[in-house]
C-alpha cells in the first residue's frame, strides 16, 4: 500500500476512496437531471420517467417543480 501504510493508512485510503466515489455519484446524478429535464422537455410525463429511472414521483416532482 506504500503512502497508506501506518495506524492511519487504512483511514485515509478508505477516506479518499469515498471522496472520489461522491465525486462520480454527483457527476451522475448532474447527467440524470439533465436527462430527465430533457425529457420533460419532449413531453415525456413524470409517471413514465419515475417508472423508467426508479425515482419516486414525488421526489421527481420536488426536483422539478
Amino acid at each position: 500500500m506504500g503512502q497508506y501504510d501506518g495506524p492511519d493508512g487504512l483511514k485515509i485510503y478508505w477516506c479518499e476512496r469515498l471522496e472520489r466515489l461522491a465525486a462520480e455519484q454527483h457527476k451522475l446524478r448532474m447527467k440524470i437531471d439533465r436527462a430527465l429535464v430533457d425529457a420533460m422537455a419532449d413531453g415525456v410525463s413524470i409517471r413514465a420517467l419515475a417508472e423508467a429511472s426508479g425515482i419516486s414521483k414525488s421526489t421527481l416532482h420536488r426536483r422539478f417543480y
